[in-house]
């Protein structure tokens, strides 16, 4: 943030022909006298803006603000230059021998989505390596995807369960998405409230308004599609930003991040809590049917939220969705902690030990106290699942 600005300092920076622009945008019914604002005197031009209405002063002095703070960073002059020619905007001519001041202006007159990207980027640029905490992800997740609708809901729905049941906050998540075409990168701004974005807000005669309740993001998330990394700015222990990287990863790329952590586990049984179509069976394999006997599932950050479904009458799976509100507890969060299976194998070739039930954790599997045979069948059936970490 720019320590230095006051709103003469913002006009001195601007030429006049911006400064009328700015003025006949915003506060078109203000008159000003501009034979009496001159390139470094304007007095006259600040005892204008204060004559407005608070509400107009206040909009005009925070577009001021905004184009000041941009313009004072030379990094953003190529972050501007990008931009434009990533929205189709057409600068005139002169546009090159302009002030880094006057091109952030034209930008903000001329396009408000393509203002409030070169903000968002221009804060980002120039955050230093060491503030990001940087995940890759694995190949499966990399490219461009069109994302649809859902994946956005379910990211926002997944954010903020996991920070409301962490910190007892972020009810509503809110996110911006930018695309970076220049860099090939893609940018998640996320906002964390308590209240839906509408604010009541007063507009003077007796009247209100609802308007939108602009607070800061608190968490930004950029994707590399080229290196096919994940880099996360935001306040917290390594555990926390890896467990954005996590849901991130699965509600946007239906991937897993390749983290150290992950690395330590044998086994990876985050899958099973996606139904039973995970653990299709190899009609060339000794398996000839397998089955999910119980599930160990919790929401990530609370231990209290423990639950054990179990095979019954009723589908272990169908018992998961009445259970569990998706818009609630999106899957995102779903912590699998304990899987057990039936493995039905040939009956010609195995007699008596054709039925095996197998119980897997993260870090264990019952195999070993099974027939070498077994052993070999089973854990061949779990690598062909991708349960087996490498």
């Amino acid at each position: 943030m720019c320590t230095t600005y006051n709103t003469k300092k913002a006009f001195r920076s601007l030429s006049q022909v911006m400064q009328k622009a700015i003025f006949e945008k915003l506060a078109p019914e203000l008159e000003i006298d501009w034979t009496k604002v001159k390139v470094r005197n304007v007095d006259h031009l600040y005892s204008r803006f204060l004559t407005l209405s608070d509400d107009l002063r206040g909009k005009v002095d925070s577009a001021l603000y905004e184009i000041f703070v941009f313009a004072e960073h030379p990094v953003n002059a190529t972050t501007l230059h990008s931009l434009i020619a990533q929205q189709g905007l057409i600068p005139p001519a002169e546009f090159d021998e302009w002030s880094i001041h006057d091109k952030a202006a034209w930008v903000f007159l001329q396009d408000e989505t393509a203002w409030t990207q070169a903000a968002r980027f221009a804060h980002i640029d120039r955050m230093t390596e060491s503030l990001w905490f940087v995940q890759k992800l694995f190949n499966g997740g990399a490219g461009k995807v069109e994302y649809e609708d859902e994946h956005f809901d379910r990211l926002e729905r997944g954010i903020s369960e996991y920070i409301y049941n962490l910190e007892g906050r972020g009810k509503y998540c809110f996110i911006e998405y930018f695309e970076r075409l220049a860099l090939d990168k893609e940018c998640f701004f996320l906002y964390l409230s308590d209240y839906p974005r509408n604010t009541m807000q007063w507009k003077g005669g007796n009247d209100f308004s609802r308007g939108i309740d602009k607070h800061a993001y608190e968490i930004v998330i950029v994707y590399d599609r080229k290196e096919n990394h994940l880099s996360v700015r935001t306040t917290g222990p390594r555990a926390h930003k890896e467990r954005l990287c996590q849901i991130w990863a699965e509600t946007m790329r239906d991937t897993i991040i390749q983290d150290a952590d992950l690395k330590k586990q044998a086994f990876d049984i985050s899958g099973f809590k996606k139904g039973p179509d995970n653990i299709i069976v190899d009609p060339l394999s000794d398996v000839r049917e397998a089955k999910v006997l119980m599930l160990e599932a919790g929401i990530a950050g609370n231990k209290g939220s423990r639950r054990v479904y179990e095979e019954s009458d009723l589908d272990l799976y169908t018992q998961m969705r009445k259970e569990l509100n998706p818009d609630r507890v999106p899957m995102s969060i779903l912590e699998i902690s304990c899987v057990k299976l039936r493995l039905q194998l040939d009956p010609k070739k195995y007699g008596r030990k054709q039925c095996q039930t197998v119980t897997v954790r993260p870090n264990s599997c019952n195999i070993n106290s099974k027939d070498p045979g077994v052993q070999l069948v089973i854990m061949e059936t779990l690598k062909s699942w991708g349960i087996v970490c490498a």
